[in-house]
């Protein structure tokens, strides 16, 4: 024994506790002394982890959320850049973005001019009543403003007291051509009014406008009233 401990030195201690440690080192690391489940929910904080010790791949996806991040703890180099979006920012942060109003600018130049509305010459005219209406019976006649294109509206009541029922037929007649667009059956003993929409292009207008109307060979009995004939011209 006494010859062993005249043999131990400083320097023999030394390296025999390096070995010991190291020996101890190498099987806790091989064994795992220290997991995550050994570590108490919310025992660490930031301040218990070195800088840029635990990188992205190292985080589980979606584990941190707005709410384990203090407010005020991130700045604008924790951001990506081009990562946030307008949707991203709250209504309030968006509005303080937002400048101040600048001035008006000056106005712009004048459009052309859009084209000239249209124009009419507006032809009225009424006629008497008229008793006993034959076949094919001129009621009204309106002088014309020239050539041109003409937007004819008329109108008539029909009576009937001829005992039977009459079938009616009324129209316009420009440069001899007669349009008929109204008309229809009436009772005895009934009345109806027509109305009379007619479109016309008028090259000679000495003729005139005809109101014709057409008893259908009822004889007596068939009387017409509020007669009445509008023509529009267009300019």
């Amino acid at each position: 024994m006494q010859r062993i401990l005249r043999r131990l030195s400083y320097a023999n201690v030394a390296a025999t506790l390096a070995l010991f440690v190291a020996l101890g080192g190498s099987a806790a690391a091989a064994g795992g002394l220290i997991t995550g489940a050994q570590i108490e929910d919310a025992s660490l904080t930031g301040s218990d982890l070195a800088d840029r010790t635990i990188g992205a791949r190292k985080l589980r996806l979606n584990r941190i959320t707005g709410a384990q991040i203090h407010n005020h703890s991130l700045t604008g180099t924790d951001i990506r850049d081009r990562s946030l979006e307008l949707a991203d920012l709250s209504v309030p942060a968006v509005d303080r973005l937002k400048g101040a109003t600048g001035d008006p600018g000056a106005p712009g130049a004048p459009g052309p001019a859009g084209p000239s509305g249209a124009t009419y010459t507006t032809l009225q005219a009424t006629a008497p009543d008229v008793s006993n209406l034959g076949s094919l019976q001129t009621i009204l006649t309106r002088p014309l403003a020239g050539a041109g294109v003409y937007f004819v509206s008329g109108r008539v009541m029909i009576t009937n007291n001829s005992g039977g029922t009459v079938n009616i037929g009324c129209g316009v007649r420009m440069e001899g051509n007669l349009i008929p667009t109204a008309g229809g059956s009436v009772a005895d003993g009934a009345a109806a009014t027509f109305q009379i929409p007619y479109v016309f292009t008028v090259e000679d207008a000495t003729g005139g406008a005809e109101l014709v109307c057409d008893s259908g060979g009822a004889g007596t009995g068939v009387s017409v009233s509020d007669i009445h004939l509008s023509l529009f011209k267009l300019a």
